[in-house]
């Protein structure tokens, strides 16, 4: 009917997003890239390649959410700072220590106008020492 506000359609970013997640989150121990952590150590992070496979530099990275019921500061970081993951290697300390979590943390990538250029994945953490780092890595697909 004429006069009607038509609601306009919300973007699906899974659909549009030029980078996905590379493979599923994985848990392992800190100290695969940190000798010195042990249990009082918690954090994520992982790679972001282009189209080719090769490492991408300058992205931003944040990270925010829930953990263990208090809200997580949002930070920021950009891939290509913590080379212990490879080349376009980032990193957050997420605590002192490892703790349970189910879906409450999420990652984005920014480009450098803070736009965001793939959708929020979210992903668990867990109380075990052995499994205090999560492994989330990106791939470009368009």
């Amino acid at each position: 009917p004429e006069g009607t506000i038509q609601p306009s359609p919300t973007r699906d970013l899974s659909a549009s997003s030029p980078f996905i997640l590379q493979g599923d989150p994985v848990a392992v121990a800190s100290s695969l890239f940190h000798s010195d952590t042990t249990c009082d150590w918690m954090g994520v992070g992982g790679n972001v390649y282009d189209m080719q496979g090769r490492p991408v530099f300058g992205l931003m990275v944040k990270v925010g959410g829930n953990l263990g019921g208090k809200s997580v500061k949002e930070m920021t970081t950009l891939t290509g700072l913590a080379r212990a993951y490879g080349e376009s290697g980032y990193e957050f300390k997420l605590g002192a220590k490892p703790v349970a979590s189910n879906d409450s943390l999420w990652i984005q990538l920014f480009d450098q106008a803070q736009i965001p250029i793939s959708e929020k994945i979210y992903f668990d953490t867990y109380a075990e020492c052995n499994m205090n780092l999560v492994l989330i890595n990106f791939k470009q697909v368009r």
